[in-house]
């Protein structure tokens, strides 16, 4: 990284371990810099895809030449080593996937691999700006979880909400970058009523887990699109959307029956939601009162039960 003004500058690094081949990486400049990259795995060995948000602040940067801002997103493999240029304070964020990683989770997903379109060695994307804008919530999301727990506790811990930031990841860059290509899945269509119910049978056998969309084709045997396809038709929600909402029963049904030393924080953690401030927003929109309101109310009626005996 080198100056352009030649003045002293400061810039911060940030790396967070998505575990599974998956991390965020983050770099924020003051100044004018010429950055040079190379994006590898935390070992250097398993060959990676990173995905670039050249500009999280809506700033512009020129990378390797050609001038890019923040609805874009550009693709580097190891050992194409980009050149960027941002013309003052800026702030960019990369995703880095092992390939192997991505390919299964675009196999689970959509039932293809997809290697030519999302293993794109450099390519600048012209996705839907939804796209581009959930990443950057992604990103963001990510780096957020470096405020809770350090970098050592991310490596030793097996956390649920780090498996569903990955899935909503893994979701939104395949569907965003070959969503284009697929076509209307009619005999999914005609099937509806059974795939749902295989769908809901298949969360409710695996309440006690936190189930992603990847286990979900695979353990369902449909596709992403006619997953998508189906629980839009049938609940007029996202998929991502609708396994949040299923979770948030799961919390609430642990709520309304809770074992000896049950808290708002370890049901929530157990089920995935490590923002408990979103959480609890999440909760109350749906169930019109916080969770610790449900919980005090359980256990205000256990006591007064126990007092008339």
């Amino acid at each position: 990284m080198l100056p352009l003004d030649r003045l002293p500058f400061e810039a911060s690094v940030r790396v967070t371990a998505l575990g599974q081949g998956v991390s965020a990486r983050g770099v924020k400049t003051q100044t004018a810099v010429a950055i040079r990259s190379e994006f590898k795995d935390s070992e250097g060995i398993q060959p990676t895809i990173t995905y670039v948000l050249p500009s999280l602040n809506a700033g512009k940067m020129l990378f390797d030449g050609r001038e890019v801002d923040g609805r874009s997103l550009v693709t580097r493999i190891a050992g194409h080593t980009p050149s960027m240029r941002t013309f003052g304070p800026n702030e960019a964020g990369a995703f880095t996937i092992t390939q192997d990683v991505l390919r299964q989770a675009a196999e689970s997903l959509t039932g293809q691999s997809h290697k030519d379109l999302l293993l794109a060695p450099a390519t600048i994307f012209k996705t839907a700006p939804e796209v581009v804008t959930r990443l950057r919530t992604l990103h963001r999301s990510a780096g957020d979880i470096l405020k809770h727990y350090s970098s050592q506790e991310l490596n030793g811990l097996k956390l649920p909400a780090l498996a569903v930031l990955r899935d909503q990841l893994f979701a939104m860059l395949i569907d965003g970058v070959t969503g284009h290509l697929s076509k209307p899945d009619h005999r999914a269509r005609q099937l509806q009523t059974r795939s749902m119910a295989r769908i809901e049978r298949y969360l409710d056998d695996h309440r006690e887990s936190v189930i992603d969309l990847q286990e979900l084709c695979l353990g369902t045997g449909l596709p992403l699109r006619t997953v998508e396809t189906i629980i839009r038709s049938r609940t007029g929600m996202p998929a991502l959307v609708y396994l949040r909402r299923r979770r948030l029963a799961f919390v609430r049904h642990m709520l309304l029956h809770p074992d000896e030393g049950t808290t708002v924080t370890s049901v929530a953690i157990h089920f995935g939601f490590w923002h408990l401030s979103r959480f609890s927003r999440y909760y109350q929109e749906v169930y019109d009162e916080l969770p610790s309101q449900t919980l005090a109310r359980v256990l205000a009626r256990s006591v007064s039960r126990a007092s008339r005996y």
